[in-house]
């Protein structure tokens, strides 16, 4: 029994991190950088995707999902990527 306890505790962290994770939706030529970058109204540039992910709380997991476009970018992007 003990076991099969510690195995679904197992299996379902990996699900209760998915359940804090926020998702930004970029798409250059439907976006707006004053939406909130949902699916409906995504942001337009990295920059405004940016600030919003600046915005969550540092305790969750963060996905920014690009429309494949040109992106014209000012400044340095430094993106740290995390493998599982």
């Amino acid at each position: 029994m003990y076991k099969v306890i510690t195995r679904l505790l197992i299996i379902s962290l990996p699900l209760t991190q998915l359940l804090k994770a926020q998702t930004i939706f970029l798409d250059s030529s439907k976006g707006d950088d004053r939406n909130k970058g949902t699916v409906q109204s995504p942001v337009a540039s990295f920059d405004a995707a940016m600030n919003l992910a600046a915005s969550f709380s540092r305790k969750e997991n963060i996905t920014i999902k690009v429309q494949p476009e040109l992106y014209i970018l000012m400044d340095k992007i430094i993106l740290f990527i995390h493998i599982f």
